[in-house]
């Protein structure tokens, strides 16, 4: 696999940090990835290769491919790659996306020196970033480091082409307007990154380590490692893979791993479960405004309230009594939806099992269907007759019942 010709191109209203990329076994030859700003951030845009080496790492991991860089990388970020591919290695046990993960040679014909003990001083004294998609992972994490001041939060980081469609104008132009209250209400400057990140992704073979489940992390560390002398540490909202035990494209452990001689990554809100999330920003007003948890999209809507993820949301925020209050949302949750939505995976049926002991006595009709959609749910969990994965799945369970005990 070849990466190279990196080069940052301005146009009227942008600028534009692309390389060209092939890859030998996978038949690709001269695709060019970019990632896209506003033209006032061109003098931050970093000519080191260390933000699309994170991007086309676990992919090449997944056919197998050496990676050859035919530019500079950080020496620190290569050392952190090293440990990386030794942490997510092993993963390859729990998940069937990760069986074909194997550890590789990245070659480079320049290696940046790592920074010196006065630079870094320099750097700690820098704002943050974070990421911010107006979910509930990023919602909890901006409004609790606004409130720490050490943390010197000023830039929320959020990216075109991930779960909005680049294509998709008229939802990126909801997103865009949504951030741009947020902003004003927290004077918090918005930085939007633009990508054909995930058309890149859907180059390889299904099931060859491309999945967005497991890559996601490693984008978004991409579009923060195309900044330099920006921000100095950039905060990356949890998932619940700490409480659940999966292996993730975001992990309290892999996060800090993207970090380079100038940028620091660092994992936030790892302890809690997203239930603890909801209930904690719930009644705040931005929260309840803009809030955006789908990324299905159904029908071009900002929240299509039908999805697994919009109901789960929604679910949560009726047993509180709140889901009316919330403007992005339906508010009222159609029960026929459980009977088509996707199954819930291994490591969130807990979740679901707590909206059913949780909701009224009056809500008969919705506990029936979510008693169907659990049952279907675990069918579909014990479907393969693969007693090493149902042994896998069973560890599991016993880990997340030591959680389940804090919700019922």
């Amino acid at each position: 696999m070849l990466i190279e010709n990196l080069r940052i191109k301005k146009n009227t209203n942008s600028t534009r940090v692309s390389v060209t990329l092939s890859y030998e076994k996978v038949g690709v030859k001269n695709f060019e990835l970019y990632f896209e700003v506003n033209k006032q951030y061109s003098k931050f845009l970093s000519k080191s290769y260390d933000g699309f080496l994170a991007a086309v790492l676990i992919p090449s991991m997944g056919i197998p491919e050496n990676i050859q860089i035919n530019g500079a990388v950080d020496e620190a970020f290569l050392d952190n790659i090293d440990k990386l591919q030794k942490l997510i290695r092993p993963w390859e046990v729990s998940d069937s996306w990760h069986k074909k993960l194997n550890t590789i040679e990245i070659r480079t014909d320049q290696r940046q020196a790592k920074s010196s003990p006065k630079s870094l001083r320099i750097k700690k004294e820098k704002s943050s970033a974070m990421f911010f998609t107006a979910g509930v992972d990023s919602f909890y994490t901006m409004l609790n480091l606004q409130k720490d001041k050490k943390t010197n939060l000023k830039y929320l980081l959020s990216i075109i082409g991930y779960d909005i469609d680049i294509e998709n104008k008229k939802l990126s132009k909801e997103f865009l307007n949504s951030l741009d209250g947020i902003s004003k209400a927290t004077g918090l400057r918005s930085i939007i990154v633009q990508t054909n990140y995930r058309e890149f992704l859907n180059l390889f073979p299904v099931n060859s380590a491309n999945e967005w489940e497991m890559c996601h992390g490693a984008g978004l560390a991409a579009a923060a490692l195309i900044f330099r002398n920006l921000f100095g540490q950039v905060y990356i909202n949890s998932s619940d893979s700490y409480i659940t035990g999966a292996a993730y494209g975001t992990h309290p452990d892999m996060d800090p791993l993207w970090s380079n001689s100038s940028l620091k990554f660092i994992p936030y809100g790892s302890a809690l479960s997203r239930i603890e999330k909801i209930k904690d920003i719930k009644d705040n007003l931005l929260v309840r405004k803009y809030l955006r948890v789908c990324w299905r999209n159904i029908g071009n809507q900002y929240n299509c309230s039908q999805c697994e993820k919009c109901l789960r949301t929604m679910l949560q925020l009726k047993i509180y009594g709140v889901l009316n209050k919330f403007e992005k949302f339906k508010h009222n949750i159609d029960e026929s939806d459980f009977d088509s939505i996707d199954t819930s995976p291994k490591h969130r049926i807990y979740v679901w099992e707590y909206f059913l002991k949780h909701l009224g006595n009056d809500e008969g009709q919705l506990k029936e269907s979510l008693r169907r959609y659990i049952s279907r749910s675990y069918q579909e969990i014990f479907r393969k007759n693969n007693i090493y994965y149902k042994i896998i799945y069973l560890i599991k369970l016993i880990r997340i019942s030591r959680w389940k005990k804090r919700y019922t």
